[in-house]
């Protein structure tokens, strides 16, 4: 199959960003999407947009994810993909549920990767992140909901890889993740047909 590019799913803090920036380490190819995000405290590689320009874009028809989680509402473009594919670029979206998972499925072939941290891990990722002041106050829920969703569903089928990122380093689960996306993305082989010498007999 030809992939469209890479998803990761996962909770906040389960090494999304951490992850992706190894990739592109590992191969300037990987580029992360940045997705849009209404409300206060955006993370660096989100871009911070008003609820009009989202509408916006929906009516465009260029809004292929719009979800609204802890107060904050967060959207994807379709148009940085479709720019960074014409380009031989690899695109790799952040999530943090299955729907959207699914949502993005339906318009393409993805590579779909659970990114998986215990909820204390996360927490704890957060409480650091956030007293550096990188991203909200300190104390910022994890969102129990997503954890608990995810935590349910960790060898769903819908994932074609799943890292317990408190167990891995990035350099390694993105070298996992570059593995998987060739693995799934490398053409067929053809079987060739053997040819039959004078004189062999045959089969039923």
């Amino acid at each position: 199959m030809k992939a469209t590019g890479i998803i990761l799913c996962g909770p906040p803090a389960s090494g999304k960003s951490t992850i992706t920036r190894a990739l592109h380490d590992l191969d300037p190819r990987f580029v992360p999407v940045r997705n849009l995000v209404v409300g206060p405290h955006p993370a660096d590689d989100h871009d911070q947009v008003t609820d009009e320009q989202v509408e916006r874009l929906r009516r465009a028809g260029r809004i292929i994810s719009d979800i609204r989680r802890e107060g904050g509402r967060y959207a994807i473009d379709r148009h940085p993909i479709e720019h960074m594919t014409q380009a031989g670029l690899v695109p790799v979206i952040h999530v943090c549920g299955r729907p959207d998972v699914r949502r993005l499925s339906a318009l393409g072939e993805w590579v779909r990767v659970l990114l998986w941290a215990p909820r204390e891990v996360c927490h704890e990722r957060l409480r650091r992140r956030d007293g550096c002041g990188t991203g909200g106050p300190v104390g910022t829920s994890a969102g129990p909901d997503v954890l608990d969703a995810l935590q349910a569903t960790a060898d769903d089928p819908l994932f074609h890889l799943r890292i317990a990122t408190d167990e891995t380093s990035p350099d390694r689960a993105a070298r996992e993740i570059a593995d998987a996306f060739t693995a799934v993305t490398r053409p067929a082989k053809a079987v060739r047909p053997q040819s039959r010498t004078a004189g062999s007999v045959a089969g039923p």
